[in-house]
């Protein structure tokens, strides 16, 4: 496993020297952006078990912010990315609160109307865990914010190296 992960630390340190054109580089940053981004996915649906359409304003936000900053502040992008990260947990725990409540579907339908919301302005976990007094509203509460954090990083990555 040791040899595995030495592998994959050298083929990464090893790209940037053999993949020096443009083009390349912009392909090696976008495959990283997606996997940054499908790993914030499946830390909401793939372990918390919930179906979340609303990631796109995470990722919007995140986009959004670096660019705002920069824009009306004349700060550096760099440093609206910790704010997009702050504002996109914000919102993952408005919506969480009391969306995480809904069973099946309603949360995946619930994402996407505020989605829609914030375009406009600007299911169950395993009973096994409840019965062993695990708080699945909480931890799925975690899982969306540490999903949003993510998905609202990669966003700011994609709106600065865009």
């Amino acid at each position: 496993m040791r040899r595995g992960w030495l592998a994959l630390g050298v083929v990464l340190l090893a790209a940037p020297l053999a993949f020096q054109d443009p083009f390349s580089e912009r392909m090696i940053a976008l495959v990283l952006l997606w996997a940054v981004l499908a790993s914030a996915w499946n830390i909401v649906g793939g372990y918390a078990g919930q179906v979340s359409f609303g990631h796109a304003m995470f990722f919007g936000v995140g986009a959004y912010l670096p660019l705002l900053v920069y824009t009306h502040w004349g700060g550096a992008p760099v440093l609206g990315i910790p704010v997009g990260i702050a504002v996109s947990v914000g919102i993952a725990v408005l919506i969480g609160i009391p969306t995480f409540r809904l069973h099946g579907h309603y949360l995946s339908m619930a994402t996407i109307a505020v989605a829609e919301l914030i375009r406009l302005l600007v299911t169950n976990w395993e009973r096994a865990a409840r019965s062993l007094g695990v708080s699945a509203p909480r931890y799925k509460l975690y899982a969306m914010i540490a999903s949003a954090a993510f998905t609202s990083l990669a966003g700011s990555l994609y709106a600065v190296m865009l």
